[in-house]
């Protein structure tokens, strides 16, 4: 059987994620450490986590500290791990806080939405305000199901209109 899956951009190692399934709305991965990381990291960059911008449903953190070049950033597995998943909400990486609790809290204005049509998916919301209502719409944008237009689309054509 095939697999499918989604690559993570910028991920080095070419991770791959599959779609979402009932009842996952987003695939976040926690990544473990070993020597050979520990190798790498001291004489190549390396990423400690990331989130794919197309949807902002998938993406990683390490999990462990492994490596010189992780300590030398100062920031704790954890610390990281927080903020991948303010990513998956939607949040980009501005200074301020209220750019993020207001994304924050149109994300949940929009799964409220969600609900009250029936749809048992909490709604992805890009950057640049992107909603994506379902999974398939999410599904979609990857390439991964081509029968009739996305609901993304539509909304995008009838916001301007």
């Amino acid at each position: 059987m095939e697999k499918t899956g989604v690559h993570l951009e910028g991920n080095p190692e070419r991770r791959f994620f599959p779609p979402p399934c009932p009842p996952c709305d987003r695939m976040f991965v926690l990544v473990g450490r070993d020597f050979k990381d520990f190798l790498w990291g001291s004489v190549m960059p390396e990423m400690h986590g990331a989130v794919e911008t197309h949807t902002m449903t998938k993406g990683f953190a390490v999990a462990e500290l492994g490596s010189i070049n992780q300590l030398l950033t100062l920031k704790s597995p954890s610390d990281i791990t927080a903020h991948e998943v303010y990513h998956l909400l939607g949040c980009g990486h501005g200074c301020l806080a209220n750019s993020c609790y207001n994304q924050i809290a149109r994300i949940k204005i929009a799964a409220r939405k969600n609900r009250e049509v029936g749809r048992n998916f909490f709604p992805s919301m890009t950057q640049d305000g992107r909603i994506f209502w379902t999974r398939t719409d999410i599904n979609k944008e990857f390439g991964l199901e081509q029968e009739g237009p996305s609901k993304v689309a539509q909304i995008h054509r009838a916001k301007n209109n």
